[in-house]
């Protein structure tokens, strides 16, 4: 079908403007809408009820990690958690004497 359209295109465009503005539009959109349903799911997990004041910055590294990211397994939980205790001063490791 795509090899149609783009013989149409190629050799009848001009005589067929709104054809093939309508057949660039329908080839372009998505078969099926398996991918939305993954992003909104993985959304529905990441922000919930109780992190409702996730920045979206935070949202979308959230989401990609989980989108994107790796086997659990595979990370280096004690580095992950030093970096980010050594990136600014954390009222959680202050100690008062």
């Amino acid at each position: 079908m795509s090899e149609l359209w783009f013989l149409i295109n190629k050799y009848y465009s001009s005589e067929f403007p709104n054809l093939v503005k309508l057949a660039q539009i329908d080839l372009s959109a998505p078969v099926h809408t398996a991918d939305c349903e993954t992003g909104f799911s993985a959304q529905n997990s990441v922000k919930t009820a109780h992190r409702n004041r996730l920045s979206p910055s935070t949202v979308d590294d959230l989401l990609t990690i989980k989108l994107e990211g790796g086997d659990s397994k595979d990370i280096d939980f004690q580095a992950a958690l030093k970096h980010w205790r050594d990136a600014k001063t954390r009222r959680i490791f202050t100690t008062k004497v």
